[in-house]
């Protein structure tokens, strides 16, 4: 097996995975209704297992796997992060109800509440599993390839491990899908939008779908799945994911400090807007905004990340560099003391970030400390995807 081989696939071709993820493709295509019908099944289904294995659990749990084992947390709160930054994929799926805001009744009210609630549930879904897993099994024995459902085989209890392998299943679906939904929309708009092939954008009568989007989108998904491996893929979706927040978290900093628009395309050049939008005729320009409160928080965006590196290695550190870290840090929370004074944007929204900019720059910089706590390959394949798909675009354009 060759060097690029181990590097991007390392194992014979998935043609299981590849046939699920042409069906769900198929599923998705069919309407957003029989898609959201399915996807709702699933979920009661996870959740219902979840529950199982909270209540079963429980007769299973020895606190000594806390305290035995070297202790609570083995590899210290860098193993956290660095198992924070690979299962950052758990929250990917909360772009489906962004995507699908122009179908909800009141999006101002239950937008920012499904978020919000989504988040809770997913965490607190999250935080107690691993939990009874580590209560159940020593770190050290956790089955690598499907610790919930190897937990109970591991203490006698085969029949719940059936019932976990139920739920296991259905989780990986839903997952799927919440990957693969709102990827057609996306194309969809990027392509009424001109800035990819317009015929992506058309939508077929029968199922109100964009279905050439769904298709082009769900070859590549099963292609992937096809040959890349699953570590590769979860930690893709992990920086990917992180990157995405990232930006929208830098955005949401960006258009706060703009007084005079919540729109982000309005602050870019007429040159660089898209193609398939041009001006009414006899349609005035509009007004440049005031620089001032861009350039106040630029340097919250340029600046702040840095203060990520101030909890990297302190503990190898010389006292110089430490106390560089230290100057930098203050320095930084000056700036955002500076940038908190600017007028902020007056129009009237149902929810807004609260703590500005301090929210939006802990986000940014907690995001960049993650993706720089995954593999090097993880980055090196990310920074090739990212140079063909720009390449791409300037081809295009």
């Amino acid at each position: 097996m060759t060097s690029l081989q181990l590097l991007f696939i390392g194992r014979p071709p998935d043609f299981v995975a590849f046939v699920i993820t042409l069906l769900m493709m198929t599923l998705m295509a069919a309407g957003a209704r029989k898609s959201l019908l399915f996807n709702n099944v699933l979920n009661a289904v996870n959740l219902s297992v979840w529950v199982f294995i909270m209540a079963a659990g429980l007769f299973y749990v020895d606190s000594a796997n806390w305290s035995e084992h070297k202790g609570f947390l083995p590899y210290g709160w860098s193993g956290v992060f660095t198992g924070a930054a690979t299962c950052f994929y758990a929250f990917i799926g909360f772009d489906i109800i962004a995507t699908t805001g122009e179908e909800a009744t009141n999006p101002k009210r239950s937008i920012p509440l499904a978020i919000v609630s989504s988040l809770v549930i997913i965490l607190i879904a999250y935080v107690t599993s691993s939990m009874i897993l580590t209560l159940i099994v020593p770190y050290d024995e956790v089955d690598q390839d499907s610790a919930l459902v190897e937990m109970f085989g591991q203490v006698g209890a085969y029949k719940c491990k059936y019932i976990v392998a139920v739920g296991a299943l259905a989780g990986l679906t839903v997952s799927m899908f919440g990957s693969m939904f709102p990827m057609p929309r996306i194309v969809y708009a990027m392509a009424s939008d001109g800035l990819i092939f317009r015929q992506l954008s058309q939508v077929w009568p029968m199922t109100g779908t964009p279905v050439l989007a769904t298709l082009a989108s769900g070859l590549a998904a099963a292609f992937a799945a096809l040959i890349v491996r699953l570590e590769v893929l979860v930690e893709m979706m992990s920086i990917g994911t992180l990157l995405a927040y990232t930006l929208v978290s830098t955005c949401v900093l960006i258009l706060r400090y703009q007084p005079h628009t919540t729109n982000l395309m309005e602050l870019l050049p007429q040159s660089l807007r898209t193609p398939c939008r041009s001006p009414e005729p006899g349609q005035q320009p509009q007004q440049q905004q005031q620089p001032a409160a861009s350039k106040e928080s630029r340097p919250d965006q340029l600046g702040f990340p840095g203060a990520g590196s101030s909890s990297l290695g302190l503990g190898s550190a010389g006292g110089f560099a430490k106390f560089l870290m230290f100057v930098f840090f203050f320095a930084i929370f000056g700036v955002l003391l500076l940038i908190s004074r600017q007028p902020q944007n007056r129009h009237s929204l149902m929810f807004k970030t609260p703590a500005l900019p301090f929210v939006p720059a802990i986000a940014v910089t907690v995001n960049i400390y993650l993706i720089f706590k995954l593999s090097i390959l993880t980055l090196v394949r990310f920074t090739l995807w990212m140079t063909i798909g720009n390449s791409f675009m300037i081809l295009f354009f």
